[in-house]
């Protein structure tokens, strides 16, 4: 399932660990949610660093969703994820350790996605 966003297609992509430091800004996040359920407009996120990511939805969930997912949206003072969008992975393949190390690699890159000349 998927929730169309209207918002800036650029996210960070993070880990549950780096959320707080991106406060107000556009953020990706992946990891295991076990059970959100039709009608709920929140559930939590297990991040791919173990740490429990809130999410809050704009409407309620259509379907039910279990397993990995990645969820963007704008990160908020609580350290929650006003989500815009998710989207369900094939469980069976996602590599959680592989991915907490790429959060790390792409946040200690400055400036990694600016085309301007340093």
């Amino acid at each position: 399932m998927t929730i169309m966003s209207t918002r800036n297609p650029l996210y960070n992509i993070v880990s549950g660990a780096q959320i707080a430091g991106f406060v107000g800004k556009n953020v990706a996040v992946c990891g295991l949610v076990n059970g959100a359920h039709v009608g709920d407009k929140t559930f939590t996120l297990r991040s791919s660093d173990g740490v429990l990511v809130p999410v809050e939805l704009n409407k309620p969930l259509t379907e039910d969703i279990e397993g990995y997912v990645e969820v963007k949206g704008v990160c908020q003072q609580s350290k929650t994820i006003r989500a815009d969008e998710f989207c369900t992975f094939n469980n069976e393949k996602f590599d959680s350790s592989n991915h907490t190390k790429l959060c790390k690699i792409l946040n200690s890159l400055p400036n990694v996605y600016s085309n301007k000349k340093p």
